[in-house]
């Protein structure tokens, strides 16, 4: 498969703003910590057209309590990665609703391989590892024109290739971010 990449959209901050309402109001009751992240994030990046929230809450118990209205709410819970994110939980919203709420096997998952996904929902703890990772590698290309056209660079030239799936594109982009984050996370931490 090929994977979608696009020249930044300033639509995308948008598109962001009116999911986190949508989100705001589903889980107010956990008073979540909502921050747009990925490369829909960041002037002038190339990126997927599809947009990244990170959602923090105060107690790992909210992240089991959370499942139930997500998928309610046409977002698709995908658990088969809970094994290896124990710490995360992952929704996708599609751009066309499907019929299962719950992904537990790649076999599943892979059913809808080709479904057009609008949202990446990622659920953890506020500021723990994951967190801070993906704050501050949006933070640092924010401010770092070199490193930010290297990796949209990346992006587009990847996207040139055939993938398995999505995993298999990012496992290519993995040796520049580990690069980008461990930088990012220098500056970020360091304030």
């Amino acid at each position: 498969m090929k994977i979608n990449v696009e020249p930044y959209n300033p639509s995308w901050k948008n598109q962001f703003e009116f999911e986190c309402k949508i989100v705001s109001e589903l889980l107010i009751n956990y008073q979540p910590i909502i921050e747009h992240i990925g490369s829909t994030s960041i002037e002038n990046c190339a990126a997927k057209p599809i947009i990244d929230i990170l959602i923090g809450f105060r107690s790992e118990k909210d992240l089991n309590s959370i499942v139930s209205i997500m998928t309610q709410h046409q977002y698709v819970y995908y658990k088969l990665y809970d094994e290896e994110m124990p710490f995360r939980r992952f929704f996708v919203k599609y751009k066309n609703p499907i019929s299962q709420t719950v992904f537990t096997t790649d076999e599943e998952r892979n059913l809808f391989l080709l479904e057009k996904h609008l949202v990446h929902i990622h659920c953890t703890i506020h500021k723990n590892d994951f967190w801070n990772r993906h704050v501050a590698f949006r933070n640092y290309l924010q401010n770092h024109e070199d490193d930010k056209i290297r990796y949209s660079n990346l992006k587009l030239e990847l996207s040139k290739q055939e993938w398995k799936d999505g995993n298999e594109y990012n496992d290519a982009k993995n040796e520049l971010i580990k690069e980008i984050e461990q930088k990012a996370l220098n500056s970020y931490l360091s304030k």
